[in-house]
């Protein structure tokens, strides 16, 4: 009675949800029938994807339903509700006999799903990516599993339940019932075992799901293993095509066919019911009549034929009418209502091609079966095939089908939606009115949306559309499309052939005519033919950038695809971009970028050149702004290729040419201030373990600059070579001819010639320079420590010297020593420092060198140098999953040196595995530093100072960090370098960086006068101001739509701004869109700029792409 009154009392909640609750415009939803229920809302109507049509959209949610259409307002509600209501009462009245509803159902999710049949009838699921099984009280999550599932218990309607085994490994979590079976593997392993029963319908739903055997895959395997150690049995595999009986050409009654005969049931995006294994009655043939009406479903699985050598026969899954039906040209079809599935194995191309529709014509060929009889010795009238012969041979016979009412067409990486379709089995082609065409895009970039008029299918992998739409997006109208008059697509695997079922698709090949991009329904760009491989979607624009800056004014920056809009097809592994720009306050301007790859070489080709009506202005000094071209026309070539060549040889070629000194600097200020210096050589280098000998050839082709020249450099590398397996031996010798040269051209904020600020030491003659370093170790074991006596010995030559000494010879003996040791405290827990347990590891490390040379002048030093390493470790993650993780790193060092010094431009830093002072070539780095009061160099061990070094990360949990470094100078008591950052990931909507770095002397633009009134003894030395910045930004996602960024930095000894950022990015339903305002207070430049990019890609935006990881 209690059950009765409770559940007589929910009733009330579905009468509220579908009478009294206002209506919405939303999707129409249809109710779903377990098909082990009695039918008691009509007739079900099991075809094999009932649509839920969303507004004018194409989204469809793929599972057995009964045939309930909405009735209109409250008419259509009472009905729909007295459906509800009375699968509640007999829920309540019958208990679980009365059949499982929707609701009660146990889901397993995933990216990617591989099912196959087991020889003695399991259904065999493998997993992968983003696993979830859920229902009746369980929850399991994992990357990776396998599913095995059984129906057991005596044959009834709702009374079976499935016996379940999982194996899932990769971040596994798992909820279940105390009665569930739970088994973890003896190896260090995430695995975990589960066995279970289940009464519920399990529904399989993936985004990629594909039907081919995964015995061979190494999860598989260890869960094969794993199950049988627990005795269960070793599974083979087989296809998970239901095995039924041949029927053909007859109508049979609900009586005749057992209830446990279901299809494969789907779900959006794409899944599949598992089934029973059982094989159903078999029906003796009848003669065609009307479908009798019953209280239960009409549903039959019928096999048109077995697969036979002689080909791959078509299979049909009527769930309603059958029938034969006369042509008026006298020849047979077979006509479907009420739902049919119909599917092919293609062996060869390992596929499964599958059509589900509401109404289908099967067409055949009687000569084919007439054939087929006569060769199996079955023909009873050698002019008319029999009822049998039909039977037995129908699926080899079929040469096309007609489908009408929510058809479905899917095969491999397409899919297609449409009213009304016929697909040719003889050719493998298909005609598509008024249909969608989804493809899955390469490099994971999404699926492909191609909506027409009119679809072909010319072959398993090429289509070709008139008045087309294209897009990433499903919805009827999306945002940003192309529209053409016609789309041929071809499907390429890697070796350029059509992809086999579950072959990752490479590219796509794809020519379209008469072409626009449209936002909205606004057509923004005409072109009449693109052509090339990739996603044609996203083609021909690349990028779009608009902005405004006060030195450039408004501009317009476009990527193009360049072969497509030739109409040509880029080889495999070329990127070719064509740049057109517009800035209104500077002038036109265009260029070529290449970049290409192959197994044998790669490379990178920039071009541009603009039209500059205006003035570079590169900030900080008056003379450097408002500098006036020579000439307008500048611009910039560079070109950069490796490539590989037999017997570990290498070379490398650079071109490189600039218009003018400050173009660089001026249009292209990332690259001048982070890439390598403009250069132009040959470079040919062997390298063999641990071994290498090179040659280099480097000339300058831009005059004005600093020129070193090296024709050429030969080297030869030695890195850890056993010596009479005592010793160690490490070489570096080089020998080179060196021109150097004063670039001709005025430099900014000196307003003199680069001849006339640059020593005079850089304008002389050509002069040879040979370096040749020897260093031999003999590693020792002393207990715990480690120590390596070492001597190194270097010569080193040059005939630029005035005097007649050319050569000098420096050497250096001393020791290395290292020794590790560690502590560790279990007793250690705290939920708030993220701590569980504590190792302590500590490394000394100890360096000691005598160096001397017979150099008159010696620089040499002799260098102590000791240094402490320590990690502080602690377990974390959940339970099952701990990890050990270095939550704090301290690196701490002194050095001591003879011979001290002020060494006030650099930082010190000494260097283990190179103790004694380096020799070589000191060019002025790059044409960047024409002024040199803007270098500012790295030396290694010259000149050292006593100093100490400090450097620390401090992992305070998985999303909070503290970093930073101290660099203090002994002799005079300053700090050379200091910074100091946190960095904090506090929830997935907040995450932000607040840093400072100090840098002593280190404004080039700026003296310290004051200073020099003060110190007037050292006013020589002493020439920079010193650096200070604070530097802070943050993301902030307000909600599910708006990201808010901001980002500043601040000159602390200037007092003064140095740059702002504000970033506001709004998500739609496939793309980003980003507004971003910036003060540039260095150059004096105020900009804005407005971004677009697509959802999950980089490799094309509208706008600038550096937002893209604040949206991940």
């Amino acid at each position: 009675m209690e059950t009765t009154q409770r559940g007589l009392f929910s009733l009330a909640i579905p009468f509220w949800v579908i009478i009294i609750r206002p209506k919405r415009n939303s999707a129409r939803s249809l109710v779903i029938k377990d098909f082990r229920e009695p039918g008691f809302c009509g007739s079900a109507k099991a075809a094999a994807g009932q649509y839920v049509n969303q507004e004018q959209g194409q989204n469809k949610s793929y599972e057995l339903a009964g045939n309930l259409e909405p009735q209109g307002r409250l008419a259509g509600r009472v009905w729909l509700a007295g459906c509800v209501l009375a699968a509640l009462i007999l829920r309540v009245g019958l208990g679980q006999e009365a059949g499982v509803l929707a609701g009660d159902a146990f889901r397993i999710t995933a990216q990617y799903g591989q099912t196959f049949r087991t020889a003695d009838g399991e259904n065999a699921v493998v997993l992968q990516g983003k696993v979830e099984l859920r229902g009746d009280g369980r929850q399991i999550e994992g990357d990776k599993a396998v599913v095995w599932i059984r129906r057991e218990g005596p044959e009834g309607k709702g009374s079976r339940s499935s016996r379940v085994v999982v194996y899932v490994e990769g971040q596994v979590r798992a909820d279940l019932r105390e009665q569930d079976r739970r088994v973890e593997p003896e190896e260090k392993t995430e695995g975990l075992l589960v066995i279970f029963q289940t009464g519920s319908r399990i529904y399989l739903t993936a985004e990629t799901l594909v039907d081919k055997p995964g015995t061979d895959l190494p999860i598989y395997q260890t869960g094969s293993k794993l199950r049988q150690q627990q005795g269960q049995p070793e599974e083979e595999e087989k296809p998970a095509v239901p095995e039924v009986t041949e029927l053909a050409g007859k109508e049979t009654k609900p009586s005749e066919v057992p209830a446990e005969a279901e299809p494969i049931k789907t779900e959006e995006p794409a899944g599949k019911e598992i089934g029973p294994s059982e094989k159903p009655i078999t029906a003796e043939p009848a003669q065609p009549t009307q479908p009798v009406k019953s209280a239960e479903p009409e549903v039959r699985v019928v096999e048109m034929a077995k697969e036979l050598e002689s080909g791959e026969p078509v299979h049909l899954v009527p769930y309603g009418t059958f029938q034969s039906r006369k042509q008026p040209d006298g020849s047979d079809v077979f006509l479907a209502t009420d739902g049919i599935y119909v599917y092919r194995r293609l062996v060869r191309e390992d596929m499964l091609l599958e059509l589900k529709a509401e109404n289908a014509v099967i067409f055949y060929s009687q000569e084919k079966i007439l054939q087929l009889a006569s060769e199996k010795g079955r023909t009873e009238d050698p002019n008319a095939a029999g009822q049998r012969d039909i039977d037995l041979f129908l699926g080899e016979a079929i040469t096309g089908v007609y489908l009408e009412g929510d058809v479905l067409l899917q095969g491999g990486e397409y899919k297609i939606t449409t009213e009304r379709l016929y697909y040719d089995f003889t050719r493998n082609r298909a005609l598509i009115l008024n249909g969608t065409l989804r493809m899955t895009a390469p490099q994971n970039e999404g699926p492909i949306f191609v909506r027409a008029e009119k679809i072909r299918q010319l072959s398993l992998n090429q289509f070709s559309a008139e008045k087309v739409k294209i897009s990433t997006d499903e919805f009827y109208k999306p945002q940003v499309s192309l529209r053409a008059q016609t789309v041929e697509l071809t499907a390429l695997n890697e070796k350029g052939e059509a992809p086999a079922g579950t072959e990752e698709l490479d590219r796509i090949k794809y020519d379209i005519r008469n072409t626009t991009a449209n936002v909205g329904e606004v057509p923004v760009f005409w072109w009449p033919r693109l052509a090339g491989e990739g996603t044609p979607a996203k083609v021909p624009l690349k990028s779009v950038h608009s902005s405004y800056d006060s030195d450039f004014g408004m501009s317009l920056e476009t990527e193009w695809k360049l072969a497509s809009m030739l109409g040509l097809t880029e080889p495999k592994g070329v990127d070719l971009t064509l740049r057109a720009d517009e800035f209104s306050k500077r002038g036109p301007g265009t260029g070529v970028d290449m970049d290409y790859t192959s197994e044998t070489n790669f490379g990178h080709l920039k071009t541009y050149l603009v039209h500059d009506s205006g003035e570079d202005r590169l900030g900080r000094l008056d003379s450097r702004n408002e500098i006036v071209p020579e000439d307008p026309l500048r611009g910039r070539a560079s070109w950069q290729h490796r490539q590989y060549l037999p017997h570990d040889w290498q070379a490398t070629f650079e071109i490189s040419y600039l218009s003018d000194p400050e173009f660089l600097e001026s249009w292209e200020e990332r690259e001048f201030e982070y890439e390598k210096e403009q250069e132009t050589l040959v470079y040919l280098k062997q390298q063999r373990d641990n071994w290498a000998f090179d040659f280099l050839n480097k000339w300058q082709l831009n005059d004005f600059d600093y020129t070193m020249t090296e024709l050429p450099t030969a080297g030869h590398h030695m890195a850890g070579q056993d010596l009479f397996e005592k010793f160690t031996y490490y070489h570096d010798g080089s020998i080179s001819r060196i021109r150097e040269r004063a670039g001709d051209r005025e430099v900014a904020g000196f307003g003199g010639r680069e001849d006339s600020v640059l020593p005079d030491m850089l304008d002389q003659s050509d002069y040879a320079l040979g370096v040749s370093r020897h260093e031999v170790g003999l590693p020792l074991q002393a207990g715990d420590f480690k120590l390596v006596p070492t001597v190194i010995g270097t010569f080193a030559y040059d005939d630029m010297n005035l005097d007649e000494n050319h050569h000098f010879v420096q050497g250096a003996g001393g020791m290395r020593a290292s020794t590790q040791f560690w502590h560790v405290d279990d007793s250690v827990r705290s939920r708030f420092w993220d701590l569980d347990r504590i190792r302590h590891v500590i490394i000394p490390e100890a360096s000691a060198f005598w160096v001397d040379s017979d150099w008159e002048e010696d620089p040499s030093q002799d260098v102590f140098n000791f240094a402490l390493r320590q990690r502080w470790q602690t377990m974390r993650g959940r339970e099952g999953q701990k990890r050990s993780v270095d939550f704090l790193r301290l690196d701490t060092s002194v050095t001591l040196v003879n011979h001290d010094v002020d060494d006030f431009a650099l930082p010190n830093r000494f260097y283990f595995s190179a103790p004694e002072t380096q020799y070589g070539k000191r060019p002025v780095l790059n044409s960047d530093l024409a002024n040199l009061d803007l270098a500012r160099r790295e030396q290694i061990n010259q000149t050292l100072s006593d100093h100490t070094q400090v450097d620390w990360t401090w992992q305070m949990s998985d999303t909070t960090a503290l970093v930073g470094d101290i660099n203090n100078n002994i002799h005079d008591g300053d700090i050379s370098q200091a910074d100091l950052a946190v960095a904090v990931q506090r929830t997935p909507r907040l995450s932000y960086y607040v840093g400072t770095l100090y840098l002593h002397n280190g404004d080039p633009f700026r003296k310290q006068y004051e200073y020099y009134q003060e110190h007037e003894e050292q006013a020589e030395s002493i020439r920079y101001a010193d650096s200070h910045f604070l530097t802070t930004g943050t993301s902030y996602q307000l909600n599910r739509i708006y990201i808010l960024s901001l980002a500043h930095q601040y000159d602390i000894d200037r007092t003064e701004d140095a740059y702002t950022q504000v970033v506001i990015i709004r998500k739609f339903s496939h793309w980003y869109g980003a507004f971003s305002f910036g003060v540039d207070s260095i150059r004096d430049s105020l900009s804005f700029s407005v971004s677009f990019w697509p959802e999950g890609t980089e490799q094309i935006a509208l706008g600038s792409r550096r937002y893209t990881r604040l949206t991940r």
